[in-house]
């Protein structure tokens, strides 16, 4: 229980980070044989993907930017030249936490083996998932390398599979377990509205809703926080057979139409996604 006390004590005085610093700076210094190697660097911004990019001279590189609300991010070093689209699946990656700070990152062995310092919202994304049972992105890199050791030709090939497939269930299940404990008793954590995401992206809306509402009005007003209040309404409240609520939406010509207006019509929504290819072919026919 100590550790537990520990972790809640940092974390609550993380709650005032919103707003202390304009932008962030990453210094970083890397080992002789990355040089010239390219650095990828995504993370969110008003709730929009943004993506930089920068190369390792003289051993150093560096990245500026703003952070609105601290958020996870993902940065990709490209050893083979193969681009980012190849390299963010395939490449050396590392996952943490983004606030407007400054950090100090060394890659020596590996960008995803590389020690950050400088910053406290990094120290305290650690202790956090030290304690819900590790990261949601090394866990899914560690099933997919049990997956693909797998010998295709194994005659016990599906058995292998679904052994590996509950394994790695029970693990994120416990973590689960362990994210809602997190953010029922860390009420003003950053971190606690990402595990009820999380949680709820397995189990649903229904288990993380009390939780979700006993956190901060703060959390419960960032991005993610009004896309899960979105998602607890919309799961209690749009079932078959009930009026499906009303929204605008530009058309084609950019002239605001909305659902109402088509009140007693046949209305059939396609949902896509800008970043699906063949979605937005679709859309040209």
């Amino acid at each position: 229980m100590k550790f537990v006390y520990l972790l809640i004590t940092t974390v609550l005085l993380y709650s005032n980070a919103f707003g202390q610093n304009n932008s962030f700076l990453i210094q970083g210094k890397a080992d002789k044989r990355f040089e010239g190697k390219k650095l990828y660097l995504d993370y969110q911004q008003n709730g929009n993907s943004i993506t930089d990019s920068t190369v390792i001279k003289n051993g150093k590189f560096t990245f500026k930017g703003q952070a609105d609300e601290p958020n996870y991010a993902r940065m990709v070093l490209d050893t083979e030249g193969v681009g980012k689209l190849k390299a963010q699946y395939t490449g050396d990656r590392l996952y943490f936490f983004i606030g407007n700070e400054t950090y100090k990152f060394n890659i020596t062995e590996s960008l995803k083996k590389a020690t950050i310092s400088g910053s406290s919202l990094h120290e305290d994304f650690l202790e956090y998932i030290n304690f819900i049972g590790g990261d949601f992105m090394d866990i899914i890199d560690q099933a997919n390398s049990a997956f693909a050791a797998v010998p295709l030709d194994a005659p016990d090939k599906e058995q292998q599979y679904a052994a590996i497939k509950q394994k790695y269930d029970q693990i994120l299940e416990k973590r689960n377990d362990q994210q809602l404990i997190f953010a029922t008793q860390n009420p003003n954590s950053i971190f606690s509205i990402g595990a009820l995401v999380e949680v709820a992206n397995r189990r649903g809306t229904k288990p993380v809703e009390s939780a979700f509402y006993n956190l901060s009005k703060e959390l419960q007003n960032t991005i993610n926080g009004k896309e899960l209040a979105a998602r607890i309404y919309a799961d209690k409240n749009i079932i078959v057979g009930s009026i499906a609520p009303n929204f605008s939406q530009p058309d084609t010509q950019g002239n605001m139409i909305q659902l109402s207006d088509f009140k007693g019509k046949f209305v059939l929504l396609d949902f896509w996604a800008s970043w699906c290819a063949p979605c937005r072919l679709k859309t040209l026919t």
